[in-house]
């Protein structure tokens, strides 16, 4: 005879509702349980447990079986959640115009995996240069060589204008447009990659120095130019290297450097490290630059005030004579506490005698 507790046990599991192997996968992919690169191959091939995992993450359509791979629907939901997964399409839908289309507006560089006919078509790369500019690089070279679509690159990334065709790049309205466009690089060279003629227009190259400083070095013939050269230095003090030795004898030229920069003074002509005004404009705007004046400079009291003002943390390179005026030291530690360790000795006991 069957227990009674084993009667209401069977009970129980004769009513709980049976889950399908299909239902739990897909349970599991929703819930970040399983991936579908874990997945059984069958499953892999399985369209409705395909859908499910690249709609969540496009990039799953990699794991997938190469039969679902060319299933237009499953790739399309696929490049509409990452556009990049046009990579792991089959190779005739790399040319499917509605999926490459919804491909590049998700993430403009699947123009890179599209066919070579559709990196020639004119909607399809202007919708990927309005998502990404860099997305002109994989376009054909005609393409590269239209106006509109290279604005339109540029109005995202002005770092994309070497991509550019030559012919365009000669154009001095798309150098300027790549010159204001935004950048998601460090780097500042538009001029680096601009046709000889462009680099010969004292125009051109002005808005450059204004724009970005450093950019002069590509252009020597402008160092001994001082409306150049003054553009450069008040965007980018060092660039006060690269101007010619009449220039860095110019007393104008040298103060708008040490105001951008005061580490500049390293390269202006010595007798400026002498020069009052000029050493206190650099460390007033860099403090450490107070290593860079003259010796006598170094002991003139406004001078180093104006520099510990600026950081407290310039007292360190102030001379030892000067770390036990209690007026520069208290000024430095009240613009960083921690400057109090470079105060001279007796100074320093003389401040902790007066905290207690």
């Amino acid at each position: 005879m069957i227990p009674n507790i084993l009667i209401s046990l069977i009970t129980i599991l004769t009513k709980m509702p049976v889950i399908k192997p299909l239902n739990l996968v897909i349970k599991k992919l929703k819930e970040g349980e399983l991936e579908l690169r874990n997945c059984a191959r069958s499953w892999r091939r399985h369209p409705y447990v395909v859908s499910t995992a690249v709609n969540l993450d496009g990039m799953a359509l990699e794991h997938a079986q190469p039969n679902i791979r060319a299933n237009q629907d499953i790739v399309f939901d696929a490049v509409n959640q990452n556009g990049l997964a046009l990579r792991h399409s089959s190779k005739d839908l790399r040319g499917n115009l509605r999926i490459v289309m919804a491909a590049v507006k998700q993430n403009g560089l699947a123009l890179k995996y599209t066919s070579q006919e559709l990196q020639g078509d004119t909607d399809v790369v202007m919708a990927a240069v309005k998502q990404n500019g860099l997305a002109l690089k994989y376009a054909s070279q005609e393409l590269q060589g239209d106006t509109d679509i290279v604005l339109a690159a540029l109005q995202q990334d002005g770092d994309v204008y070497k991509y550019a065709s030559y012919d365009v790049k000669n154009n001095s309205n798309i150098f300027l447009a790549a010159l204001k466009g935004p950048r998601k690089s460090l780097v500042y060279n538009t001029i680096v990659y601009a046709p000889g003629e462009l680099c010969r227009n004292r125009d051109i190259v002005l808005a450059s120095a204004e724009r970005y400083g450093w950019t002069l070095s590509y252009v020597p013939n402008f160092w001994n130019d001082k409306e150049v050269i003054l553009a450069a230095v008040k965007q980018n003090g060092f660039a006060l290297q690269l101007a010619s030795k009449e220039l860095k004898e110019d007393p104008e030229v040298v103060l708008a450097a040490v105001k951008q920069c005061g580490w500049a003074l390293e390269f202006a002509h010595p007798r400026f490290r002498s020069d009052r005004d000029i050493a206190l404009t650099a460390v007033t705007h860099t403090f450490d630059a107070i290593c860079l004046v003259s010796q006598d400079l170094r002991l003139d009291r406004e001078l180093v005030l104006a520099a510990v003002r600026a950081n407290g943390r310039a007292l360190e390179f102030v001379p030892e004579v000067l770390r036990g005026d209690r007026e520069i030291v208290m000024a430095a530690v009240k613009k960083n506490r921690e400057a109090l360790k470079y105060a001279s000795v007796e100074l320093q006991e003389e401040l902790k005698r007066e905290e207690h």
